[in-house]
């Protein structure tokens, strides 16, 4: 891209920058006649830009040697694109149209051209020579014939109009060196004459001229994108893309009207529960395992004590003479409690209901009990804690997490739906691409979903929609549902009560009339349908 110099280079190239950083446009190379060594004779030494964002996603520029940079790398297709702007304020660059002159001069000698149309062209590279020329509303420069050369390919004139749509109204282009309005009308039609937009594999110029017919050809470009002198076009663009994507129902492509973004495709309904599992597994995963259940050291500390078979014996004959010789103090200690039980009921009235009563001795627990009690009580109090824990704010805890962690979780949940850094957590690069989300409603549960609950107070057939802004009710409805639930099972209860005394009935009916039968000698006619009481058994 061979921008003019001055102000007006300065200012496409700023656009270009904030465009580019904004990743609406793809990598180039642009160059300026501030950019060509000064003293240089033959072959000319120029220097040249290319903007595009490093591993981290920052915004860089490098400055390579032009011709070096073409050297190194085999390329099908070259454009040569030369930006003109003309107005009332700017003569016409001869600078840039010097350094015109010189780079199709050397170009052509440093690309491997084809020197007739009997090669094979795709062992070739293909230079096309493409002119734009922009001026403002109304503007009829005397430098037409300069402006203009048949040594391009193409010579693009862009229409000075700003309209929405071709039928809108036109806002008018002005050219002020103050803003940078009319760089980024220029910039419009430079990103589609030299195929700059994000995903656009081919310039206008191949659009138009498909055959790739050779020749000298005039064009009047038009764009129809509103804001453009508002410097509000990036700003747009990336307020509508993120609005799309951000809506979690629709996602991020409409498959019945677009194609899928390129290098991904779209996980189905029915991998998406594995996917997501995936997901949770690697989070816990996360920081060493810094999100997983790490369990207690105490739990560690508590293993079966190991002795000797002397000292299991002597452990065991010393309880068992403890148990026997507390027989006598159990008993005494018993009939005390029945015996000052029996005063407080005669004398008292019963146990510390009149004024004075008879001190019943406590009850007597050897060593092994009270430690189990002590440990009950120990646990009964920490349950305690730990539900009052559970309704409580968070409070702050021995546990921190850290930026390596949050950074990992980010990277996963946004590789998941723009296809970034998948590879850096195992997933597989399939033929079509990297496994994608296309909603994030996949993902997170969406706070505006509502969803629809029967209603139990007056009808089966209503619902009621629930969202998180209603979440209290909740409890209720489970209530409700609950109750119903209850009254529907003791309903078909007392149905098939019915369905088995129903079948009693008939068996009574179905033996009556057998016994009748049997009586009067009659045979059974051959068609009857009604079976044996035997036979029915059987059947069952």
């Amino acid at each position: 891209m061979l921008l003019p110099s001055g102000t007006s280079g300065d200012q496409l190239l700023a656009v270009a920058k904030q465009w580019t950083e904004m990743e609406l446009l793809t990598e180039a190379i642009w160059v300026r006649p501030e950019f060509l060594e000064s003293g240089s004779t033959t072959p000319p030494r120029q220097k040249a830009l290319v903007l595009g964002e490093s591993h981290n996603g920052e915004p860089i520029e490098v400055e390579i040697d032009l011709f070096e940079q073409l050297a190194r790398q085999q390329l099908l297709t070259v454009r040569l694109l030369v930006v003109r702007s003309v107005s009332e304020s700017l003569e016409f660059d001869e600078a840039q149209q010097h350094l015109v002159d010189v780079l199709d001069q050397y170009i052509s000698l440093a690309l491997p051209l084809p020197v007739s149309t009997g090669h094979d062209r795709e062992k070739y590279t293909t230079l096309l020579r493409l002119n734009l020329v922009t001026a403002p509303t109304e503007y009829e420069s005397l430098q037409g014939s300069r402006l203009i050369n048949s040594s391009f390919h193409a010579n693009f004139i862009a229409s000075a109009e700003d309209r929405s749509a071709p039928l809108a109204g036109d806002a008018f282009v002005r050219h002020d060196e103050s803003s940078r309005q009319f760089a980024s009308f220029t910039m419009m039609h430079v990103a589609a004459i030299g195929a700059l937009w994000s995903g656009l594999p081919v310039g206008l110029y191949e659009l138009l001229n498909p055959s790739g017919t050779t020749g000298s050809q005039l064009y009047l470009s038009r764009s129809f994108v509103s804001a453009i002198l508002t410097e509000g076009l990036a700003q747009r663009a990336s307020a509508r893309v993120l609005r799309k994507v951000a809506d979690p129902a629709a996602g991020a492509v409409d498959f019945s009207t677009e194609l899928p973004v390129e290098g991904t495709y779209q996980i189905s309904d029915s991998e998406r529960d594995s996917f997501v599992e995936t997901m949770v597994n690697l989070t816990f995963g996360f920081d060493d395992n810094k999100l997983s259940y790490q369990p207690s050291p105490e739990a560690e500390r508590v293993r079966a004590v190991e002795q000797s078979l002397a000292a299991q014996g002597g452990s065991f004959f010393t309880f068992a003479w403890d148990k026997i010789t507390s027989i006598p103090r159990h008993m005494v200690r018993g009939s005390r409690v029945k015996f000052a039980t029996f005063l407080n009921t005669v004398l008292h009235g019963g146990e510390d209901s009149g004024y004075a009563s008879v001190h019943v001795p406590e009850e007597h627990l050897d060593v092994r009990d009270r430690v189990i009690m002590e440990n009950r009580k120990r646990i009964a109090e920490e349950k305690e804690r730990a539900d009052l824990a559970l309704v409580s704010p968070v409070t702050p805890s021995d546990v921190r997490s850290t930026p390596a962690l949050w950074e990992d979780i980010r990277s996963l949940v946004f590789g998941m739906l723009d296809g970034s850094n998948l590879e850096k957590f195992g997933f597989a690069h399939g033929e079509n691409g990297w496994p994608i989300f296309y909603r994030v409603s996949d993902l997170f549960a969406d706070p505006a979903a509502v969803h629809k609950v029967l209603n139990t107070d007056d009808s089966w057939a209503e619902e009621t929609g629930e969202d998180w802004s209603t979440t209290s009710s909740t409890a209720t409805i489970m209530k409700r549902l609950s109750e119903d639930i209850v009254a529907l099972q003791g309903e078909l209860e007392g149905e098939l009560r019915k369905i088995v005394d129903g079948q009693e009935t008939l068996e009574t009916i179905d033996n009556r009339i057998h016994e009748l039968r049997d009586f009067l000698g009659l045979q059974p006619p051959e068609n009857d349908s009604v079976k044996a009481p035997e036979q029915q058994k059987a059947g069952a």
